[in-house]
């Protein structure tokens, strides 16, 4: 089921009670159905992203149903509403940002769901500033629409380090730099996802590639205080219980315009050092 609705029991469904013929929402599970923030792909201008509409009946439906959907900029206000610090208050998401194919999505007969797509166009997205766009599923005849499901909100956390970046990186098989890496590779698209406005994540090259936590301070569009670990809530999986330690940083530089960051740390897997530098650029 899209969603569980507790003004209805097991017992309506079965005696077809107090129940419309249909019951539509959005599903899916990257995070909660109505509430996603979204990440896209580094290095592509257009991207696709795919959420899926849920319709389910208490008996087999015969035909297919088309579910009427719409952009509520309603949603925006309501949200707000809920946040304290204005700097964390959401814009409604420009629509020279993202096309929408159509708003209605048929569901065949003989499935449950189907899939609605949005094109974002991320090199128009601000990403300094904190967008939604609210989808909203409209009632029809015959319809009831999941109240905790019927609207989904699609999330862009602001953040001036956030979006798609090139990476590249160096490995030496030693305690510190010296000659000509023995592994590196240049310009591969990679994406800095925000977690907040102070924070992002990104990916080392090492190992199984564990992210790194980038945080920061933002004094009216003044970057300081940068600091970078191995996310603290990966690196027993990703090192420790590998038998790998980090000996040393990590160490990140900023450029003055903000757009090349370079991190470099040493660790010791257990039987040799290894002197490691991610560095992004855009």
């Amino acid at each position: 089921m899209a969603a569980c609705l507790e003004d209805q029991g097991y017992t309506d469904i079965i005696n077809k009670e107090n129940r419309a013929e249909l019951t539509v929402g959005w599903y899916g599970n990257n995070g909660t159905p109505n509430n996603r923030s979204v990440a896209l792909p580094a290095g592509v201008p257009a991207a696709d992203y795919k959420v899926a509409v849920s319709v389910n009946s208490y008996q087999s439906r015969n035909e297919d149903f088309t579910v009427k959907l719409a952009v509520d900029a309603s949603v925006i206000a309501e949200t707000n509403a809920g946040i304290t610090h204005e700097t964390d208050r959401f814009f409604m998401l420009p629509d020279s940002t993202y096309s929408i194919p159509s708003l209605a999505v048929s569901v065949p007969k003989d499935t449950t769901e189907a899939f609605f797509t949005v094109t974002f166009y991320q090199d128009k997205i601000d990403k300094t500033k904190n967008y939604l766009l609210p989808l909203r599923i409209l009632d029809q005849p015959g319809v009831q629409v999941a109240s905790n499901t019927g609207t989904l909100k699609l999330t862009f956390i602001g953040n001036p380090l956030g979006g798609p970046w090139l990476w590249d990186f160096y490995r030496w098989d030693a305690q510190n730099p010296v000659g000509d890496p023995r592994i590196s590779f240049t310009d591969e698209p990679t994406l800095f996802a925000p977690l907040d406005g102070l924070s992002v994540k990104t990916p080392t090259g090492y190992y199984t590639a564990p992210n790194y936590l980038i945080t920061f301070s933002n004094n009216a569009g003044v970057l300081t205080d940068f600091k970078a670990v191995i996310a603290p809530d990966e690196i027993e999986d990703a090192f420790t219980s590998a038998g790998i330690k980090v000996v040393d940083g990590p160490t990140i530089t900023v450029s003055a315009d903000y757009k090349k960051i370079t991190i470099h740390y040493t660790v010791f897997n257990g039987a040799a050092y290894r002197y490691l530098i991610d560095e992004y650029h855009r």
